[in-house]
Formats: structure tokens, sequence, C-alpha cells
């Protein structure tokens, strides 16, 4: 067991990335003969493509890999977002999606572009006309946030996409740095205005 985990630490994870054969045959080890403690602390230094891969070596790993996903996802929204749990309750009632740096974060996470997204200070959520009301609501009431003025640069990035995007709200915290832009879709899908900002993909795609 202690050879199987000496060379869990020595592999680099672009080799991971590159060579599922070497997860599945580092994580050959029983899951009894290891607590699930120790496992995900392992997964918790593999990169997005090293998690996938470890997904696909058994169902026990495929619960290991979801579980650190799960993780990613609390941490980097847990930036912005007190109760964690209760916000992505209220984001699937509305058939909302977070998108943007902290989405991408999460992507990043455990490669070495990863510590680049650590000061990432806004979050961008996605939600249909009908979810506007309900997310609000909760984000002032429960998570003490403020409206704030959508500064005239931002106004004239978001419009670029006026087809697609019905209203841009921006929120933050009294005394905060951080701030959340809700973006209103102008049709029923909250993704729909998410490809609409190409430069922001390609973006996304080259600092990845």
């Amino acid at each position: 067991i202690n050879t199987v985990m000496l060379k869990s630490t020595l592999v680099r994870r672009h080799a991971l990335s590159y060579y599922p054969s070497i997860v599945t045959a580092i994580f050959k080890v029983p899951c009894s003969a290891l607590s699930p403690e120790v496992w995900g602390r392992v997964a918790h230094y593999l990169d997005a493509i090293s998690l996938i891969n470890l997904a696909r070596v058994s169902r026990s790993f495929r619960d290991v890999a979801l579980n650190e996903w799960r993780e990613r996802v609390y941490e980097y929204t847990g930036r912005h977002i007190r109760d964690v749990y209760g916000f992505y309750r209220i984001l699937g009632d509305v058939f909302g999606v977070v998108s943007g740096s902290t989405a991408l974060a999460v992507l990043s996470a455990g490669s070495v572009q990863g510590t680049d997204w650590y000061a990432e200070s806004d979050m961008d959520v996605y939600v249909p006309p009908e979810g506007k009301a309900g997310l609000l609501r909760y984000l002032v009431s429960v998570e003490d946030f403020v409206i704030m003025e959508v500064p005239q640069d931002v106004r004239e990035r978001y419009w670029e996409a006026s087809a697609c995007i019905g209203a841009v709200i921006r929120l933050t915290r009294p005394g905060s740095d951080n701030h959340i832009d809700i973006v209103v879709a102008l049709q029923s899908a909250s993704t729909l205005p998410i490809v609409a900002f190409w430069s922001t993909l390609v973006m996304n795609y080259i600092s990845s």
C-alpha cells in the first residue's frame, strides 16, 4: 500500500492527464485497503482531466471524483456565498447557472493555472426572466447583499449581447470588494447569454 501511495504522490499531474492507464494502474488497490479520507486527499491534487479519468476506474472511484468536484464547487462559490448549499438549492429552483471566472476556477483547480484564480472577486450568475425575483430575494434577505449601480463599462460589455440579455443586476455586501452579477436572459434558457460572449470563451480557453 505504501508503494502505491508513493507512486500516487510522485506521478506528475500532466502525466495522469495524458496517460489514463497510469491512473488505472495506480488506483488498483481495493477501496477497503485505504480509507475514503485517504482517497479523497489524493483526488484533491488531481486536475480536471485526471479526475474524469479517475471516475472511469470503478464506481467507488467515481464517487470519490464526484465528491471532489462537489468540494471544489463549494470552495470557490463559498468565496462569495455564506450558505453555499442554500444558494445552489435556490439556483436549482429558478433554473440558473454559475458561469464566468468562478466556473473556470473550479475547472482549473489542481492544475498549474489553478492558483491564478484565487484572487477573483466576482461571480456571474445567469437566470431566466422568471427566476430573477426569487434569486434576488434570497441574496438580499438571506445573504445580506445590496443592489448597486452597474458601471458604464460593464453595461457596455454586457449589452454587446442585447439580443440575449434582458437585464444585468450587480449585488455587493457593504464593506466587501466581492460582487455578484446576475445576468437575466431575454428568454427562458439561462445559458443563452453565455455563448454570446465569444471573447470570454476564447480567453477562458487560452488561459486554461
